[in-house]
């Protein structure tokens, strides 16, 4: 009887270090994605946007599902020029994320639609944008940006100046009106 509690004892140890082992494997492929992704961000903040990109690239190999390599990828090419695999990668994070990175996303389709001259399409982005996160005041001044690029408030010192014009050759008609009618008066 003695000899059954040492096997349940030495299964039940080998049980627990199975899932220690488990544990520490999940923990190592989850750290190794985090500190590529920090490597990505460090790169792409330095400007190494092909060596942030091919971080990522080896991010969304193992997991091609990950939101914040999607978008790190994203970022990368577009400021590569390579905006129709920017715009892809976009599209990706945007079918997968919550609001937040959604809102990013968002922001930069629309970026890229404005660099494309796509002017309705980045406002509708832009729009989108600001109404998952209402705080994005870059989505905001990119949005009221193009609105009036499409659609310029005419000048106000132009209209007044017209207007003011308007009235002097009005009020210029009425004297002579005047004028002529004293002048039939005096016939």
């Amino acid at each position: 009887m003695f000899d059954d509690y040492k096997y349940a004892d030495f299964n039940k140890e080998k049980l627990i270090m199975k899932k220690n082992l488990f544990f520490l494997l999940i923990c190592h492929a989850l750290l190794n994605n985090i500190f590529a992704q920090d490597q990505g961000v460090q790169d792409y903040r330095n400007k190494k946007y092909k060596s942030a990109q091919e971080y990522y690239d080896s991010i969304l190999s193992d997991d091609s599902n990950n939101l914040e390599a999607l978008f790190g990828k994203g970022s990368s090419l577009f400021m590569q020029d390579s905006l129709k695999t920017a715009q892809s990668s976009f599209n990706a994070t945007l079918s997968l994320s919550e609001n937040q990175l959604k809102s990013k996303a968002l922001y930069n389709l629309g970026n890229i639609s404005f660099k494309n001259q796509k002017l309705d399409e980045a406002l509708s982005f832009y729009r989108k944008a600001l109404e998952l996160n209402p705080e994005d005041d870059e989505a905001r001044y990119n949005y009221e940006f193009i609105k009036y690029q499409k659609n310029p408030p005419e000048d106000k010192d132009e209209e007044k100046k017209d207007e003011e014009k308007k009235d002097e050759e009005k009020k210029d008609e009425e004297k002579k009106d005047e004028e002529k009618k004293d002048e039939e008066k005096k016939d």
